[in-house]
């Protein structure tokens, strides 16, 4: 693992500076840059986006850089078509909007950047109105697995929670649940399917469809998703992602599954 600890010949250096000194012979400088921009790097435990962070003695750095990602479209990756819409197997480290732009599609609901899974994707516009509209009427089922730091107490649960913008971290809308009852309503349902010591595997079955629900309300019940530094995991990273995956939707009576990614394979304890 790419992990140091800062000493005083390092100090005062910028992040970007010091990964190309460690790094350098393997990883060019875009990459790195890229890597850091990119969620893969933590300091001090937290994730650092900024590659010109100053790096002070006693700082711990954590680096896991990738290739520099140029996503392009996959034919292995379309799950289902048919005349109203596309599914596709989204990866990882791409935000929805570009992913609809590089398919050419209309987008009609999200997945986190890093989340993995079953995305919905309508041929033209009727469509798209089509396919807004029975999300809105929750006429869409849906799906995920989650690995999650801990063990929860019971073996299913439902979270009735609302959620709302509570700040902003690393540039981005952070979210949780409404102390005063005034936010989105928001639900969700999950099931254990298996407990670990360390960490354990849900299958949530969200009723709504707020930004970050499920990270939200897993952290919520102390249960936070393996890798999701923003909404409270702890531990040592297994992973550089929160490990969520759109396992399963269920729409107009077709069942749509997506495999899991390789990363999602954890060991437990």
């Amino acid at each position: 693992m790419n992990k140091w600890t800062i000493t005083s010949v390092d100090s005062g250096k910028r992040l970007l500076a010091f990964a190309k000194q460690k790094l350098g012979d393997e990883f060019t400088t875009k990459d790195l840059r890229w890597s850091i921009e990119h969620h893969r790097c933590r300091f001090n435990r937290k994730v650092e986006r900024f590659c010109s962070r100053r790096l002070s003695v006693g700082d711990r750095i954590e680096i896991y850089p990738l290739k520099k990602l140029f996503f392009q479209f996959e034919p292995d990756r379309v799950l289902f078509e048919d005349e109203l819409l596309l599914a596709y197997n989204k990866p990882a480290g791409i935000v929805s909007p570009d992913l609809a732009k590089l398919l050419e599609l209309y987008l009609v609901h999200r997945l986190d950047r890093d989340t993995t899974g079953v995305m919905l994707f309508a041929k033209d516009r009727e469509g798209q109105k089509e396919l807004e509209n029975l999300f809105r009427l929750r006429k869409i089922e849906k799906s995920y697995l989650a690995w999650v730091v801990g063990t929860p107490k019971e073996k299913s649960g439902v979270i009735d929670a609302p959620v709302a913008k509570i700040g902003q971290r690393e540039g981005e809308v952070t979210w949780g649940v409404a102390d005063d009852g005034k936010g989105l309503d928001a639900k969700t349902e999950w099931v254990l399917e298996k407990p670990g010591k360390d960490i354990s595997l849900i299958r949530c079955f969200p009723h709504t469809g707020r930004t970050h629900q499920i990270r939200v309300h897993l952290s919520h019940i102390d249960l936070p998703v393996v890798g999701d530094v923003r909404y409270g995991s702890r531990m040592d990273a297994q992973s550089f992602r929160p490990l969520l995956h759109a396992e399963k939707v269920r729409v107009n009576g077709q069942e749509i599954l997506a495999p899991l990614p390789e990363d999602f394979s954890l060991k437990r304890s």
